[in-house]
């Protein structure tokens, strides 16, 4: 006699905390973001992102450990797969740089925040500068809540970082 217990299909757990900064200048937006991912269940090979198409991804590390290394990745549009070194499990580090240029007939800027697939955000910050004293001013938050009280039409003061926690990364 045979005994057979299906499994349902097991898949990696990952739970992410997203730090990222963008740092506004005349001619550019730096951005970085770094995820602290921790993973359980079954090793993670790769990691799918979602990122603005106008970000320009310049470079991607992978921390795990005290590993600190660059990290085989390659874009599509708004895809980023970022290829591991080797299936990892538990606490490791994405570390994300780019940059988006401001054109010249530009009158918005448009700030998103990346998604990791197969990923639960336990938290999500944005932290965002007027280095060049641009006069910036809020339009709309969307589901970003800043640290201190910001309303629509309040002007960011120039190098003084502004830190808000990101509600809803659709947003």
């Amino acid at each position: 006699p045979e005994c057979i217990v299906p499994l349902t299909a097991r898949r990696s757990l990952n739970e992410v905390r997203i730090d990222q900064k963008f740092t506004l200048m005349n001619q550019y937006i730096d951005w970085t973001c770094q995820m602290d991912i921790d993973t359980s269940v079954l090793p993670v090979f790769r990691h799918r992102l979602t990122i603005s198409p106008d970000i320009e991804v310049e470079n991607v590390q992978e921390n795990a450990g005290e590993v600190n290394r660059p990290a085989a990745w390659h874009r599509r549009g708004d895809r980023l797969v970022v290829q591991l070194k080797e299936g990892t499990t538990g606490r490791h580090l994405l570390k994300i740089s780019g940059r988006q240029i401001l054109r010249p007939d530009d009158t918005r800027i448009l700030l998103h925040s990346p998604h990791i697939q197969d990923a639960q955000i336990l938290e999500s910050v944005m932290t965002l500068t007027d280095q060049e004293g641009l006069g910036l001013r809020f339009e709309k938050l969307g589901s970003a809540v800043p640290n201190d009280r910001i309303a629509n039409n309040d002007l960011l003061q120039p190098g003084v970082p502004v830190r808000m926690q990101i509600l809803e990364e659709s947003d």
